[in-house]
């Protein structure tokens, strides 16, 4: 779990180190279903800082309905060194229907 700061920026020092990020290595952002991939990318238009710190966008985090404060799952993918980041509504939804399918169908 992090917390989005301010500045849009997430402090994980367990996360960056376990996809292998360094200060200087740039990051693209993706956005697909309210989620967020971050991933190395040699045209990334964000830099890694010397702290542990992921820095996403402000245009990410307004598509995501992201705002200072905010608790977000972050997933790591170090065999892909990308990062996942869920806001906790799309997390609830994942869940709900996980566990809609799981327990067969809605409470009634």
């Amino acid at each position: 779990m992090g917390t989005i700061d301010r500045s849009g920026r997430i402090a994980n020092r367990a996360v960056v180190a376990a996809l292998g990020w360094r200060p200087g290595d740039r990051l693209e952002f993706l956005v697909a279903g309210g989620v967020i991939v971050a991933r190395p990318s040699r045209g990334g238009l964000v830099e890694m800082w010397q702290k542990p710190y992921v820095a996403i966008p402000a245009p990410i985090r307004h598509r995501c309905d992201l705002r200072s404060g905010d608790r977000v799952l972050v997933v790591a993918h170090p065999e892909r060194r990308n990062l996942v980041v869920y806001n906790l509504a799309v997390l609830d939804q994942v869940l709900h229907e996980h566990h809609t399918s799981l327990l067969g169908g809605d409470e009634q």
